[in-house]
């Protein structure tokens, strides 16, 4: 809370970690005169991690002064449709207005204003260390006679936004590390993947 006082005759650390993952996977297959087949999925995380000093906080440290945040997330989705009829059509996430992998991370550390920090050397750090989304849409349609329809639509779709912060606040907060201090915020491991394929073809028969 506010005006907190913590003394450490070694190290002090102050760490916030968060891993969360988040999928969704849907299959429609089928025939017969006319088919058409439809799959959506939809995956979303909102990930907020925090660490942070409350105003007036005096933290002492007779070595190291850790504050430091890690956010992890995967999302993934995988939609598959097979049709196989006179009429054959097939939509994997084609026609789907909320399709695909969204993944939103935040990593924050804030020091509020007018704390006092001070040890030997003092880590500030926010991170993103991954944030990771796969998307992958399939599609098949086959219609058994050649005077027909066939068709086959495949969309993939990943959203990442990833947003690492560190915030000093008050013009009386004082850092103070004897051997050096480190302040950072740094985005690793943000990776997105798309995977979309649509076959469609009709009997020469």
């Amino acid at each position: 809370g506010t005006n907190t006082v913590i003394t450490a005759g070694d190290d002090v650390a102050v760490i916030a970690g968060s891993d969360h993952t988040v999928g969704a996977t849907s299959k429609s297959s089928g025939g017969g005169g006319i088919a058409g087949k439809i799959a959506f999925t939809t995956a979303r995380l909102d990930s907020v991690t925090e660490a942070f000093t409350q105003s007036g906080a005096r933290i002492t440290a007779g070595d190291v002064l850790a504050i430091r945040t890690s956010s992890q997330s995967t999302g993934k989705t995988n939609t598959y449709t097979l049709a196989i009829a006179v009429g054959a059509g097939a939509d994997s996430d084609d026609t789907n207005g909320d399709r695909g992998v969204k993944l939103n991370a935040a990593s924050t550390v804030t020091i509020g204003a007018g704390s006092l920090l001070h040890a030997n050397t003092i880590d500030i750090d926010a991170g993103i260390d991954k944030a990771y989304g796969e998307a992958v849409a399939r599609s098949e349609a086959y219609s058994v006679i050649f005077f027909s329809v066939a068709t086959a639509f495949s969309r993939a779709l990943v959203d990442i936004t990833a947003d690492a912060t560190v915030n000093l606040n008050g013009s009386t907060t004082r850092i103070t590390g004897i051997q050096g201090v480190d302040i950072q915020a740094h985005q690793a491991g943000v990776k997105a993947e798309r995977i979309q394929v649509g076959s469609a073809s009709r009997s020469s028969a």
